[in-house]
């Protein structure tokens, strides 16, 4: 009697862990329902019946561990009835399992795993009710319909302990449905493994429609492959939509892919002019089984202000050049009208007109002053340090700047009315250079000396600037 209050005891345990588990339930976990075909096999306390056929259910609750790929547990509860001499028996099992779900095919697997717990045996008569331990195994073809519906059949193998020999052992053969649990229209089986956000400077605004400012990692964790998968970025106060930073046309299950993030962002970056923390939107999207899912994760991204720049690239001084600034052309174009009218031919144009602009900066007062937080002689030395570059209507204001705000500011007012420029760069220090719009013959005999001219070769493909 003990032995069956046990066995009682233990059943219904395994029972009320299958049914408390439905609310911990999430989408790597499913329903498996199907009816039983039973054949007991020869043997055992039944053996006088030889073969027998009996029927019954079976309800498993089984989890896929997505950290341990293919790894599966499941508790196992079921209810059949099988000939017994003189009588039929009544078998109610529970248990727990393990096993592996391998990938046959996109939409098929294969369930390969073993179980064991304890059964109760209900039988008119002197025995009554009975029970002991019981083991088996089963393998399991899936094939799914949809993300949260999968059809499945396959068989299994089940020993039913009895003291002193076995009850009876035996095959089951079984089709029936499987339900993903969890399966929302905004589901997320995707694995964020990884986000990277670099600052953003809003001087570069143009420049990050081409090149990424951070990348995003995204592992397939769905029992899937996906299809078309598409990730965009989005800040709504400075862009207009989300862009989409690329498109993956598969992905399959358990497969990483790494995205940069691309932007076409708004003017409205230039307004910044201290840093601040912006909340934006990395939008995923994807087909699963003919379903298409999507959903957003919100991050926050680091904005410096407008004059910030890194000398990792000396290339990004450009962005500050403003040609078109009203100021800035107001400034050089009203001394390059009054160059223009001397007309004094001996001399080259550029070259006039440069030295006029040079010259009136000097009468109007502009001066050359290191900042002593922001110097460039140290600053470009680091890449990674951020630095304070003045956009030339703001140097014209304070009628002060180091070297790379003058030269930002030489730049802008030559190529305002006209004249090519370009950065030199040094270690510590940064020139500008400005063309003469003449051939390297017309520069031998218009200069005595040509150690101050650079003379610039253009290659197919790679222009001097």
């Amino acid at each position: 009697m003990k032995n069956t209050t046990a066995g009682i005891a233990l059943v219904l345990f395994f029972f009320f862990i299958l049914s408390t588990a439905f609310p911990q339930i999430n989408e790597d976990s499913s329903i498996q329902i199907f009816p039983q075909f039973n054949l007991a096999l020869p043997g055992g306390r039944m053996s006088d019946l030889g073969a027998s056929i009996g029927g019954g259910a079976e309800l498993k609750v089984q989890h896929l561990f997505q950290s341990l790929p293919f790894l599966f547990v499941e508790g196992d509860f079921s209810a059949g009835v099988l000939p017994y001499p003189g009588n039929n028996l009544i078998l109610l099992t529970g248990g727990l399992g393990i096993g592996v779900n391998l990938k046959i095919l996109n939409r098929m697997s294969l369930d390969i795993g073993g179980t064991g717990g304890w059964y109760l045996g209900l039988v008119s008569g002197e025995e009554g009710v009975f029970s002991n331990p019981w083991f088996g195994g089963n393998l399991n073809v899936l094939f799914d319909i949809t993300p949260n519906l999968t059809l499945t059949a396959g068989a299994g193998y089940k020993y039913f302990v009895y003291p002193e020999q076995m009850l009876n052992h035996g095959l089951n053969f079984q089709i029936g449905t499987v339900f993903r649990l969890g399966s929302k229209d905004n589901r997320s089986e995707l694995e964020i493994e990884s986000i990277e956000l670099d600052p953003l400077f809003p001087i570069l605004y143009e420049y990050y429609s081409d090149n990424a400012f951070g990348k995003i990692t995204i592992r397939n964790t769905e029992r899937n492959a996906i299809e078309n998968l598409k990730v965009s970025f989005y800040v709504e106060q400075y862009m207009e939509q989300p862009e989409v930073c690329a498109t993956v046309p598969i992905l399959n299950r358990g497969e990483s892919a790494e995205i940069d993030l691309k932007a076409i962002f708004t003017t409205g970056l230039l307004n910044l002019t201290d840093t601040s923390k912006v909340s934006t939107e990395i939008q995923v999207s994807y087909n699963l089984l003919g379903r298409k899912i999507s959903y957003s994760t919100p991050q926050t991204i680091r904005v410096l202000g407008r004059n910030s720049l890194t000398w990792d690239d000396d290339r990004k001084a450009a962005s500050f050049v403003s040609a078109k600034d009203p100021t800035v052309q107001l400034f050089a174009r009203n001394t390059a009208g009054v160059i223009r009218e001397l007309d004094q031919s001996a001399i080259n144009l550029n070259l006039r007109i440069a030295l006029g602009i040079f010259e009136t900066l000097e009468l109007y007062g502009m001066n050359y002053v290191i900042d002593p937080a922001s110097s460039y002689i140290e600053l470009s030395e680091n890449a990674d340090a951020v630095d304070f570059v003045q956009f030339p209507s703001q140097t014209l204001t304070f009628r002060a700047g180091d070297c790379d705000d003058l030269s930002v500011l030489a730049t802008s007012l030559l190529e305002s009315v006209g004249i090519e420029t370009a950065f030199i760069t040094v270690p510590g220090h940064i020139y500008m250079a400005f063309s003469l719009g003449i051939t390297k013959e017309e520069a031998r005999r218009t200069f005595t000396n040509l150690d101050d001219l650079f003379f610039r070769t253009t290659l197919p493909g790679f222009p001097w600037k």
